[in-house]
């Protein structure tokens, strides 16, 4: 399996893990790199099925998924890091925070849920990709993944995360939604014992708030910031999301 990354800044700096979400590739991550080279070696890899990575035939796992982190890590010799995901890749954050505690520092799991979606609406979902291609969903994605306010003022950008989930692979599209679909950490959040932050958008319509609350409440050590975004809050918001990482990450733990 070939994992498409890239690996920026100082060797010195802690390792920081950037997890798309479903129908992006690492791009998404571009506008934070600036603000966090400063503290972090930024890691952004592009999902299997998705970009520049393979795209094996077959359904995948969230398990797999996580897999393919821990893999990248050890090629790069990377002991431990920072992670951040953001939905997909918040589900692999979970999965790796539960099984991998020992690799990650912390972790920010970013418009995610402990369970997302239900099998009725991926299997819909599945089958009108199937049928028609990306297409399907690509002329309702801005709605869902930014605020109207967003989409008025950053016509560009809008248009070329638009472009970038029409080129989104079919099959790995499909085999990731399976993966989503199928994983359900609501019964096993007590056992994540990494320090949590978790971030999602006042109007994520996909993630909500409620998904949010379920898990700073069962997650130990779990905590819970609110930006005025949509469902990709991290490309809406880059300078604010990159400060609640910086602010999060670098905090030194309490002595209470």
């Amino acid at each position: 399996m070939k994992t498409s990354y890239k690996i920026q800044g100082a060797e010195h700096n802690p390792v920081l893990i950037f997890s798309n979400s479903l129908g992006t590739e690492m791009m998404m991550w571009d506008a934070l790199v600036p603000y966090l080279l400063p503290y972090f070696r930024v890691l952004q890899y592009d999902t299997r099925g998705h970009g520049g990575s393979d795209k094996p035939e077959g359904n995948y796992s969230i398990e797999l998924l996580a897999g393919d982190v821990i893999a990248v890590m050890d090629k790069l010799n990377i002991d431990k890091a920072y992670f951040c995901g953001l939905s997909m890749g918040g589900l692999i954050g979970q999965w790796l925070g539960i099984n991998n505690p020992e690799r990650f520092y912390k972790l920010a799991l970013s418009n995610t849920g402990a369970k997302v979606g239900d099998d009725k609406g991926w299997n819909e979902r599945i089958s009108s990709i199937q049928n028609k291609g990306m297409q399907a969903i690509a002329d309702g994605s801005s709605s869902v993944w930014f605020t109207d306010d967003f989409v008025k003022k950053q016509p560009k950008q809008t248009a070329a995360y638009k472009e970038m989930l029409l080129r989104a692979n079919v099959g790995g599209y499909c085999s990731c939604s399976v993966a989503i679909r199928d994983v359900d950490f609501r019964e096993n959040l007590d056992v994540l014992k990494v320090p949590t932050l978790v971030i999602t958008g006042e109007q994520d319509p996909v993630t909500t708030a409620k998904h949010a609350t379920f898990l700073v409440e069962n997650i130990p050590d779990a905590s819970l910031v609110l930006l005025p975004a949509r469902h990709l809050s991290a490309s809406e918001l880059p300078k604010e999301f990159a400060d609640v990482l910086i602010k999060f990450f670098t905090a030194k733990p309490s002595l209470s």
